[in-house]
């Protein structure tokens, strides 16, 4: 639900919990890159109502390798997954397979039983591929008035990263941020809880890698129903490509952070750019000692050769200087 569009998400299924055709799938190979998930919430808190269904988001496969008895679901997060009408929405869900979780006819389970992950042909009319905000808000609603999340505080998405002075969105390619040197970007995140109280919770952000640097503080504090935060930092101007990491955190007041999820950073390098300011420094300070000693009468009996060769060792010396003074000047990182 906090995650922005193009992140990386990763489920975890014992075999046992994946319907039969999943399975055989997997045996064949059927199942890779591309594929289309609808990820849904089920609401298991009372037995004596059918297991509800709430969808949530919409997601892109990129693989699902077999691990033992367990499968590693690992995909891209797509828009939110929107139902304004969960009857209408569970009543499709239930049609599209007979392995959904249903509470058995005896016993007393804690859960229900069946599959967890199974396949459709096509998903319930009743959802919808939403980047809308009220829309995000309405499933935030649906789900906080479920048992499992009386006690989480509140939602939060991140709404986009974008450059700061021109305020263009910068969009996630192969699940990370691509961004340019030298440039201040702001990370926008709102918040949500529809109640009389936010109880004490934070919303930190951490980094790892010396590509960027915060210009704000990296604690946001939640202390209303609904705000929207900005967290400012700085990308460094490394000579070649560098990775880092912004890890969002979330916490009640007394207890350690909890660990979100990450979004990869990829600051990109300025090596040619300062190869070439170099070259321009070496050849500006070569062109004079090349026409001084092209001119001098004391060089011209050595002939045309030995001139030519001074003056490529000339150039060769200056623009060399050049270059290693431009890298120096970088403080590359």
């Amino acid at each position: 639900m906090a995650m922005p569009v193009g992140c990386e998400l990763n489920f975890r299924y014992r075999w046992k919990y994946l319907s039969l055709s999943v399975q055989e799938h997997l045996k064949a190979g059927r199942i890779g890159n591309g594929d289309q998930i609808l990820i849904c919430y089920l609401d298991q808190s009372d037995r004596s109502k059918p297991v509800d269904f709430i969808p949530v988001r919409f997601a892109t496969l990129i693989e699902a390798p077999v691990i033992g008895d367990f499968v590693v679901l690992r995909m891209r997060v797509r828009q939110s997954a929107f139902a304004k009408d969960l009857a209408a929405f569970n009543q499709e869900v239930q049609v599209r397979s007979a392995e959904l979780p249903r509470w058995p006819a005896t016993g007393d389970p804690q859960y229900a039983t069946g599959a967890f992950w199974v396949e459709v042909n096509d998903y319930p009319t009743s959802v919808v591929e939403s980047g809308s905000t009220s829309d995000w808000q309405i499933t935030v609603s649906q789900l906080l008035r479920r048992k499992d999340f009386a006690t989480t505080g509140p939602f939060y998405q991140v709404v986009r990263l974008q450059e700061f002075k021109s305020k263009a969105t910068v969009e996630m390619s192969t699940g990370q941020y691509e961004l340019q040197p030298g440039r201040e970007y702001e990370l926008m995140i709102d918040h949500f809880l529809p109640g009389e109280s936010t109880g004490a919770f934070q919303l930190e952000t951490t980094l790892s890698g010396g590509a960027i640097t915060f210009i704000t503080g990296s604690t946001m504090q939640v202390d209303s129903p609904y705000d929207r935060h900005w967290q400012r930092f700085r990308t460094q101007e490394p000579l070649k490509n560098e990775r880092a990491v912004i890890t969002v955190n979330k916490k009640a007041s007394g207890e350690d952070p909890a660990v979100q999820f990450d979004l990869p950073i990829s600051v990109l390098g300025r090596r040619w750019k300062t190869v070439l300011a170099g070259l321009v420094v070496g050849v500006l300070l070569a062109f004079p000692q090349i026409i001084t000693a092209w001119i001098n009468p004391a060089f011209a009996k050595w002939g045309l050769g030995w001139l030519i060769a001074l003056a490529s060792f000339i150039a060769i010396f200056n623009v060399s200087a050049g270059v290693a003074a431009a890298f120096n000047f970088r403080r590359p990182i």
